[in-house]
């Protein structure tokens, strides 16, 4: 989202605070405040330049089932008339559900996987990490699912002449890192933040490739389940490959019918769960402008994926 000046934010918090009396409030900041190092060909020669890169947030409070909670956007990722949608539904949602572990069947919305793509596997697989002998890939394992994740330039995304080289001077190359329960390619491109940071080898940008079933369908063929619409922030223990999501929007779904919303809750699960799981991918595949925090470094990059169904999954 392009929001150009203080009088824009202005109106847009004031058009999400007129959607209902629900909307408690609504606060919207600046976050991910930091200079990129860029690289520029120009004849044949590799030259370097800053981008100040930087995104909002909005936080809105509303109001639901007499408790509030709080839905946080990042700004970069919507446009604005996305995130009045998103709101609508929202507030079309007047039941606020706990979530309990059980084995679910789990769709998560276009994009929403992506964050899995990025933060549970994507970083399994930068040179760096993917040494230690722990690695679950490092083992030659073959897993059930038949996920396509890509690392590289995608011509959906990259239209500038900077994406297409490393902090070394080297083209990205697309590479396919894993396909059909195995793994194939090393992330060996080096990333850094800033002049005084070392670049170490880093995601660009990472996506789970599409898939021929249909989002729509599969929702309306949920009898018992869960819609994953925004995931906030997600982690692995490099030691244990446990995995920790958290999920601020989710909707509970019955029969192909939302009917509630849960309140904030995390997942908890491992590599080898997600990955021999036998999931139905779906062909709407889109991507995400976001930041990365790895050794201290700020780096921003994309990752994407269409829908994704977990079938039976236990978290």
């Amino acid at each position: 989202m392009n929001l150009l000046n203080q009088i824009q934010l202005i109106e847009f918090r004031n058009e999400i605070l007129s959607l209902s009396d629900r909307v408690v409030s609504c606060c919207i900041s600046k976050i991910n405040t930091f200079d990129q190092v860029l690289i520029l060909p120009i004849e044949s020669e590799t030259v370097r330049d800053v981008r100040k890169y930087c995104s909002f947030r909005m936080d809105v409070s509303i109001k639901i089932d007499d408790k509030i909670k709080t839905f946080n956007v990042d700004l970069n990722k919507y446009s604005k008339e996305d995130v009045i949608e998103k709101f609508k539904l929202i507030l079309s949602n007047n039941k606020l559900v706990k979530f309990k572990n059980k084995k679910s069947n789990v769709l998560f919305n276009t994009g929403t996987f992506g964050v899995i793509v990025h933060e549970i596997i994507g970083h399994l697989f930068e040179e760096d990490l993917f040494r230690k002998s722990q690695n679950p890939f490092n083992i030659k394992r073959k897993f059930n699912s038949g996920f396509t994740i890509i690392e590289g330039r995608n011509q959906n995304v990259f239209s500038k002449n900077y994406n297409r080289f490393d902090d070394r001077g080297l083209e990205y190359k697309k590479s396919t890192i894993f396909y059909k329960g195995k793994f194939h390619e090393l992330i060996v491109q080096k990333r850094r933040e800033n002049y005084r940071s070392f670049a170490i080898p880093r995601m660009n940008c990472t996506y789970l490739d599409y898939g021929s079933h249909n989002r729509d369908y599969i929702l309306k063929n949920i009898k018992n389940g869960i819609l994953v619409k925004n995931i906030i922030g997600g982690y692995i223990e490099p030691d244990t490959f446990k995995v920790y999501l958290y999920i601020n929007e989710a909707y509970k779904v019955s029969h192909g019918n939302i009917c509630g919303i849960f309140e904030d809750f995390v997942i908890q699960s491992d590599v080898y769960t997600i990955l021999d799981n036998e999931a139905l991918v779906c062909e709407d595949l889109t991507f995400t402008e976001s930041t990365c925090l790895k050794k201290d470094q700020h780096v921003n990059l994309f990752y994407g994926s269409p829908s994704v169904l977990l079938q039976n999954i236990h978290f």
